[in-house]
């Protein structure tokens, strides 16, 4: 009788066994990607006029993709990066709308309302650079990046991404020309 039982207990611990382990790949197959989800839900809204393009990460890694590297420099002279940035120029978006005039700038809206513009210039990556101790070094050419990806990942911390405009080309440059959480851009005619 003992040898019974334990010949039914061992069938009984497989069977549970086998179970879990059946539950555990039906839940991995089944369990929803991270990088779907944010490649398919956040959206960056480009517009001029009465033209708007909405972009995913998806359909922007679809576009002309510019890899660099930058950091910043904040207002008490500290460094931060420099990082690998992976994005789209900021110029190539732009082209994908008509009539454009030749004097604009950008109008950056984070999803938290906060709001910077940009200037022709500084679209065009004319900036102050410093180098890695936060020495001013002159105006530099950089190049202005819609950015979703740092370091190889996507910017998923919601404090930071999934989108952030940022300057790239081994420089640093102040804190003030990089938006984070980035949501819409906006292209604005000067007079």
């Amino acid at each position: 009788m003992p040898k019974e039982n334990n010949t039914n207990q061992l069938i009984t611990l497989g069977l549970i066994i086998v179970i879990i382990i059946a539950a555990i790949i039906l839940l991995y197959v089944n369990f929803p990607r991270t990088e779907n989800i944010i490649q398919d839900e956040n959206i960056l809204n480009l517009k001029y006029g009465d033209q708007q393009i909405n972009y995913t990460i998806s359909e922007l890694e679809s576009l002309e993709s510019y890899n660099g590297i930058g950091g910043f420099i904040n207002r008490v002279n500290k460094t931060y990066g420099p990082y690998e940035y992976t994005g789209v120029p900021i110029s190539y978006l732009i082209e994908q709308m008509t009539n454009i005039p030749e004097n604009y700038s950008l109008l950056i809206t984070a999803s938290d309302g906060w709001e910077t513009t940009f200037d022709i210039n500084k679209i065009h990556g004319n900036v102050e650079i410093y180098n890695e101790t936060g020495t001013k070094e002159g105006t530099g050419n950089t190049t202005m990046i819609i950015a979703y990806k740092e370091n190889g990942e996507y910017i998923t911390n919601p404090d930071e991404g999934p989108y952030r405009v940022t300057f790239v080309d081994d420089y640093y440059t102040s804190s003030s020309l990089w938006s984070r959480m980035v949501e819409s851009i906006e292209i604005i005619e000067e007079q």
